[in-house]
């Protein structure tokens, strides 16, 4: 973990400015902003930080260069430094009795995602549960841990998204950028977009304002013939049917309908049966 400031001047001049950041979010939710220079996760860091009361929501973490980022079933993954957004957001969770339910937080932290994609003028998609698509490729991930800090129960949201990278630059060959989608954006503007709408949606959850049906219109798994990935060896394939309050995946598969609350989904195509490649990257 490092824990050294910097001033965000990137290798291409494309640098984050976390002060910049911090004023034009001022009247929002986020702060303060700490942008490191190179970090193994954003997210371990900001876990570990909550815990020692080092930090409190509303924090944010931007990582220059991330080294072993962490995504789903413990993958981990690395981004050279300059090209991306990598970032961790620490939200306040609602009562578990009486608030709306903290397995939506998720599905709509990635529709926000969606949400400033549209901002800086791209069509993007919400592959459950936590992948956002540009024409059929990754854009974004997300994963949301959560932990105790004085006494409260605090989500932390990581989001990675894919700025100015050539495909030699990205881990996989279904990975894009937004360079690569034709719409080159500054890190420092994709960032605020995303922690903007981030902002909106989080205030709209905690008013308990359903947003699911702005999930579901967004997603591009409902309808679809998926394969979802439960664990080594593990998959059931089907057509995803619906999505619930709480945010599970219903998939119908040889006339039963089964329930998913986690778990990776493999869009297969007309006639695929099975995944020949479930590699994913992580948030």
């Amino acid at each position: 973990m490092s824990e050294a400031d910097y001033d965000g001047a990137g290798p291409d001049g494309a640098g984050l400015d976390a002060a910049g950041l911090a004023q034009a979010l001022a009247s929002t939710r986020w702060g303060p902003i700490r942008l490191l220079e190179r970090t193994g996760s954003t997210n371990a860091d900001l876990l570990d930080w909550l815990r020692r009361g080092r930090a409190a929501p509303g924090q944010v973490v931007l990582a220059d260069r991330q080294d072993n980022g962490r995504g789903r079933l413990d993958r981990t993954w690395s981004s050279p430094p300059g090209v991306s957004v990598m970032m961790s957001v620490a939200v306040e969770l609602p009562p578990w009795e009486s608030g709306p339910p903290w397995t939506q937080l998720p599905l709509l932290a990635g529709l926000a995602v969606a949400q400033a994609g549209a901002d800086l003028g791209v069509e993007a998609g919400l592959k459950w549960p936590n992948d956002v698509l540009i024409d059929g490729r990754k854009w974004a991930g997300l994963l949301v841990e959560t932990t105790q800090s004085a006494g409260r129960a605090v989500a932390v949201v990581g989001i990675g998204l894919n700025v100015s990278q050539s495909q030699a630059q990205l881990p996989v060959d279904h990975a894009i950028s937004l360079a690569l989608a034709g719409r080159p954006a500054s890190r420092q503007a994709v960032a605020l977009a995303v922690l903007g709408r981030l902002d909106r949606q989080l205030t709209d959850w905690l008013a308990g304002v359903d947003r699911m049906d702005d999930y579901r219109k967004a997603s591009i798994t409902l309808g679809r013939t998926v394969q979802v990935l439960t664990g080594p060896g593990q998959s059931v394939s089907g057509r995803a049917v619906a999505i619930a309050e709480d945010g599970r995946l219903q998939v119908e598969a040889d006339g039963r309908r089964h329930w998913f609350a986690a778990g990776d989904v493999v869009h297969l195509r007309a006639g695929q049966s099975r995944s020949t490649d479930d590699r994913l990257i992580g948030a």
